[in-house]
């Protein structure tokens, strides 16, 4: 699969007057090179769907802060390859950002196959120190895709009503983590429109560990954190 990701729009940042060293930068996501993190994607009756892999690639210092560089890829429910490709979290200040592009469903990434995919997406915002109850901006992807310069689909993702819940301790294959309970609806526009409801627990210096997605109150699917090379 040719998989290009370009991100043409960002969230505005929070200016910094002053530099922000490494050691500022805290938060709810991987940082040290070289951690590996794996995830299994199940349905709603717990039976595994396939897996993904994230590896820190690169850390490096910015005017503002901090820039990661994670790699992904992901694998069907044979375990073949199905998709790779990066994305970025930046720290600046008492925020960081996540870039949307890991937000592409498993099963979407599958279904492109061997088209051509352009990624249009904001950087979603978490803060370092979140308190339960706050509520956070919302964020946009577009989604272009084609085959052989010929346009094929559109699909456009909405993140809205983010929310930290609380905090929260969650056991998975990986070992026990202390989290931050996090909610948001999904609206993805395609030649339908898909909306779920989601939660996700994040451990601190680790980013996910745990995923449900809803659909109508129902529970559809789940990711666990299943292996960490911390």
């Amino acid at each position: 699969m040719k998989y290009r990701l370009i991100i043409l729009t960002a969230l505005s940042f929070i200016v910094l007057t002053s530099f922000v060293s490494d050691d500022n930068c805290e938060g709810y996501f991987p940082y040290k090179e070289g951690t590996e993190l794996e995830y299994t994607n199940y349905d709603k009756k717990g039976k595994a769907e396939g897996r993904s892999t994230m590896v820190v690639k690169e850390k490096k210092s910015t005017d503002k802060g901090l820039e990661i560089v994670m790699g992904t890829t992901v694998f069907d429910n044979k375990d073949k390859e199905a998709a790779s490709g990066d994305f970025i979290i930046r720290c600046e200040g008492d925020k960081f950002y996540m870039d949307m592009n890991n937000m592409l469903p498993p099963e979407t990434l599958e279904a492109m196959g061997e088209m051509e995919v352009e990624v249009e997406s904001d950087f979603l915002e978490f803060p370092s120190s979140p308190q339960a109850g706050q509520s956070l901006p919302d964020g946009t992807m577009k989604v272009t895709t084609s085959m052989n310069g010929i346009p094929m689909m559109t699909i456009n993702v909405f993140v809205t009503d983010r929310k930290i819940e609380g905090f929260e301790s969650i056991t998975t294959p990986a070992g026990t983590f202390e989290c931050l309970k996090y909610t948001f609806k999904t609206s993805t526009k395609m030649m339908f429109t898909v909306e779920t409801e989601n939660i996700t627990w994040m451990a601190k210096d680790v980013g996910s560990v745990r995923s449900e997605s809803y659909s109508k109150g129902k529970l559809e699917g789940y990711t666990e954190l299943t292996s960490a090379k911390l």
